[in-house]
């Protein structure tokens, strides 16, 4: 099932919404659009992950935390806080995560946790509790092996290649 990829602050915030069964190919896909927003980027990129609508999470640990770990090496790597996390193999393995990477990483419970831990620790960023991630645009759209993405941030994503 699908992720969706919007830009709550353009180029400095993005929201992920992981949804349904996700796959290994899904999750790879994600850090990869992760990998190109940080490397066409001159600051960091925070991320926020919301978790709350996942089903099933591939069990694949091995390429799972390198796909991520390439992530967190980045030098544009900002925050990412992820919530609603109700899957218990995905809260195990953000743990993993964040331990092994020393990696920025938290998780919270929800998504006014997310905002408020990030504006804590990035105080210049704009208010973010005025904006609502579902009235956003989605700029990427991954599901199964398949990654789309909309106008104009194709332009974007093809001159990082």
């Amino acid at each position: 099932m699908p992720i969706d990829a919007r830009w709550l602050v353009k180029d400095h915030v993005a929201y992920h919404k992981y949804m349904g069964r996700i796959t290994l190919d899904e999750c790879i896909y994600a850090a990869e659009l992760s990998l190109r927003m940080m490397s066409a980027s001159e600051h960091p990129i925070h991320v926020l992950i919301d978790c709350g609508d996942i089903q099933s999470f591939p069990k694949q640990m091995t390429p799972l935390v390198k796909a991520v770990n390439r992530c967190h090496v980045h030098p544009n790597m900002g925050w990412v806080i992820s919530y609603q996390i109700k899957n218990n193999f995905v809260r195990t393995l953000s743990k993993i995560i964040i331990f092994t990477a020393q990696a920025k990483h938290s998780i919270v419970d929800n998504y006014t946790d997310a905002i408020v831990q990030l504006q804590q620790v990035v105080p210049n960023l704009p208010d973010l509790s005025t904006i609502e991630p579902s009235e956003l645009p989605t700029f990427c759209h991954i599901e199964g092996d398949q990654m789309d993405l909309s106008p104009p941030q194709i332009e974007t994503y093809m001159q990082t290649l």
